[in-house]
């Protein structure tokens, strides 16, 4: 990636999400490809440090991804307030004000909380909706009175949803699919499905939007209402199964009108399968002998591809949605704010996404508050 390209990225999107560390400490990581840029924005921002934890993954070593965050950085000339470290450390996390919830920084649990100072915040970098237990011990969080809030991925700066008709194009076409005039089922409920039918669509794909859930508000809404009547002969005529589900975790070929992967198999030997995300049975899917991209899937919950597969600009933009929550939520906090007030006001802005009152009903959020 063109390290030029993404400090203006990094410089315009600072700009547009009207980010200023300034005066603040960012505890996030050192990573790999478009995820490289999470640092250097909060660097780019004006931060008075940025800690950036790293390790090795299968995206590369500990050491590839200082070494890309550092070009980066010293591209847009911010690497000096970066610091990279190893290992998480109580003396690292009792001066930060904003923990990302990013990768290597991953889980903030128990022990991570307890080391934070009373003011300090943590932003999702997602939707509410993809909250994984895993992840974040949010309700110690709550306990210690460290707010959490979400990104609204909507947002016009943002568009993150809108990237995925685009990546599936683009996973489609390392699948040898055209678009242009094939046949494609997009399997999957939300808004994730109903954009990446759409998209197909626009550029000249017969596309079939498939939802196990009947008569959801995002499937009626789209221009594409029809359903796969019959499966078996209809099946016969796609080029490709594009999966595209993060609300529930049915098999797609299986709990999807009874068509396991064998018999989707004997029926349409040929078919792609593409996978962005959702359950499906990758034992099934390699014992019918099935093409499918990628050919380990990721699990439910997970990403097979991130929109980073296209590009850094989506992570850019979305991080630094992100690290703005942040950034808003720790400013209310030193200004003296309660975690309810805090959380209240930032959530009314626009890139800010809060909590279902269910989702706090179950974790206990209100058991925590005065």
């Amino acid at each position: 990636m063109s390290t030029h390209r993404i400090a203006r990225l990094i410089e315009r999107a600072v700009a547009d999400f009207s980010l200023d560390f300034s005066g603040l400490t960012v505890y996030t990581e050192a990573a790999t490809g478009a995820y490289a840029t999470t640092a250097p924005i909060a660097a780019a921002a004006g931060a008075d440090e940025v800690v950036a934890i790293s390790a090795d993954s299968p995206y590369g070593t500990a050491a590839d991804a200082r070494e890309q965050t550092v070009n980066i950085a010293e591209e847009i000339g911010c690497n000096g307030r970066i610091r990279f470290v190893s290992e998480k450390r109580k003396s690292d996390f009792r001066q930060v004000d904003v923990v990302t919830n990013t990768g290597f920084v991953r889980p903030i649990d128990d022990t991570v909380v307890s080391w934070l100072k009373p003011t300090a915040t943590v932003p999702l970098m997602f939707e509410p909706w993809e909250f994984r237990d895993a992840d974040i011990d949010i309700r110690a969080c709550w306990r210690k009175g460290v707010p959490v809030l979400g990104t609204d991925e909507s947002d016009d700066r943002v568009m993150t949803q809108h990237y995925l008709g685009s990546l599936a194009a683009k996973l489609l076409f390392e699948a040898d699919i055209e678009v242009l005039n094939t046949r494609v089922a997009v399997v999957g409920s939300g808004q994730m499905a109903v954009y990446t039918a759409d998209y197909l669509r626009t550029y000249g794909a017969d596309v079939v939007h498939v939802s196990p859930v009947e008569n959801t508000p995002e499937l009626e809404e789209s221009r594409d209402r029809r359903r796969l009547n019959h499966p078996s002969a209809e099946l016969s005529t796609l080029d490709a199964v594009v999966v595209v589900e993060h609300h529930d975790d049915y098999d797609i070929l299986g709990d999807w009108d009874d068509i396991s992967a064998a018999e989707l198999a004997a029926v349409n030997p040929s078919i792609r399968v593409v996978h962005v995300c959702g359950a499906l049975d990758t034992e099934a899917v390699a014992a019918a002998d099935l093409s499918c991209l990628p050919s380990d899937p990721a699990p439910f919950g997970s990403m097979s591809y991130t929109t980073g597969y296209l590009g850094p600009r989506p992570v850019i933009d979305l991080h630094a949605a992100g690290l703005r929550v942040g950034e808003l939520l720790a400013r209310r906090r030193r200004a003296g704010d309660s975690v309810e007030e805090a959380t209240d006001v930032v959530a009314a802005h626009s890139v800010a996404a809060d909590f279902s009152e269910e989702f706090k009903r179950d974790y206990g959020f209100f058991q925590y508050r005065d």
